[in-house]
């Protein structure tokens, strides 16, 4: 998987949003969703909710801690 590029995010917020992130906040973004598609990346070859939204709930119960 490629890394999340921050400047990429920074962009697509303020053309989308109109928001003007900082630089660490970008970078805190991009830590999270190379998280995010991490742990999707291992369930997809089960899950595939991009095919059947309702695995989706599956897919982030198995993600979630025991108990949440």
């Amino acid at each position: 998987m490629s890394k999340i590029d921050r400047n990429h995010i920074r962009s697509q917020l303020h053309e989308l949003h109109g928001y003007e992130l900082d630089a660490a906040g970008a970078e805190r973004c991009a830590a999270m969703l190379a998280g995010v598609a991490a742990a999707v990346m291992a369930l997809a070859p089960e899950s595939q909710f991009y095919e059947e939204p309702a695995n989706l709930a599956v897919t982030l119960a198995a993600l979630a801690p025991d108990g949440e």
